[in-house]
Parts: C-alpha cells; sequence; structure tokens
C-alpha cells in the first residue's frame, strides 16, 4: 500500500501517471507557440460562436437578465414574460 506523499509504490498506475506528469522545465518557444495558437483557435470559436443565430440568442438573453437585476427584480421571481419569451 502506497502513502499519500509517493515514498512507497502506491500499486501498477502510480508509475504510469508518475511519467505522464509534465516536467518543471522552463517553457519551449514550442510551447508559447502552441499555447499562443490554441489562444487564437479558442478565439476565434468564439467570434464564430457569437456571431451565430444561437450565439446571438443566448447573448441577447443574458443581457436581459443582467438589466432584470439592475433594475431590481428579485432573482427568485417568476413571471409570465419568463414563459413566454
Amino acid at each position: 500500500m502506497g502513502s499519500c506523499c509517493g515514498k512507497q509504490s502506491a500499486g501498477p498506475d502510480a508509475e504510469i501517471y508518475q511519467r505522464a506528469q509534465r516536467s518543471r522545465l522552463p517553457d519551449t518557444e514550442a510551447d508559447r507557440q502552441a499555447r499562443a495558437a490554441a489562444a487564437a483557435a479558442a478565439e476565434a470559436r468564439q467570434q464564430q460562436w457569437a456571431s451565430s443565430a444561437a450565439g446571438k440568442a443566448t447573448l441577447k438573453s443574458v443581457q436581459q437578465v443582467k438589466d432584470e437585476r439592475a433594475r431590481g427584480r428579485a432573482v427568485d421571481k417568476d413571471t409570465n414574460r419568463d414563459w413566454l419569451t
């Protein structure tokens, strides 16, 4: 049986887990480029979603809720308008 600090073997999966952990080496240029590419791809997906019909409807709904809360509407109170929109 292994300890919580990893001083003893915790079983066959422990070695696999230890090998899979990322090393503490400094980021390489490839790491930075991959991170930048992933961020750019995420931004592109966000823009595509925001310009889609579903994205526009969602953003409009979120803004309506924010506006209602700013006007002082109780959060837990249902209204006819909520059910009919």
